[in-house]
């Protein structure tokens, strides 16, 4: 039993690594702050504290889209949304 629940912890770190590069990727870049602060806290939530995130995710870019976090982690298999995806710190 131990080593399911280390295999599924594993791969749910794997996803969580995923879904971030994903988000770096995608994170308009001027000086690259804002995409280097994507990580995880310590309940697994996935945030960025950079406090241009909200502004760039409302379309103030021209690099990417309106809700570009919503649209990315939404789009990938198996991500279901579970409250807010995004709001100011």
């Amino acid at each position: 039993m131990a080593e399911f629940e280390a295999a599924k912890e594993a791969k749910r770190k794997q996803a969580i690594e995923h879904l971030i590069a994903l988000l770096v990727l995608i994170t308009p870049k001027k000086t690259g702050y804002t995409a280097s602060r994507w990580q995880t806290d310590n309940k697994g939530n996935i945030i960025n504290d950079g406090v241009a995130i909200s502004y760039l995710n409302d379309g103030s870019s021209e690099k990417a889209p309106a809700h570009f976090i919503e649209q990315t982690l939404l789009s990938q298999k198996g991500v279901k949304p579970s409250g807010s995806i995004v709001r100011p710190l």
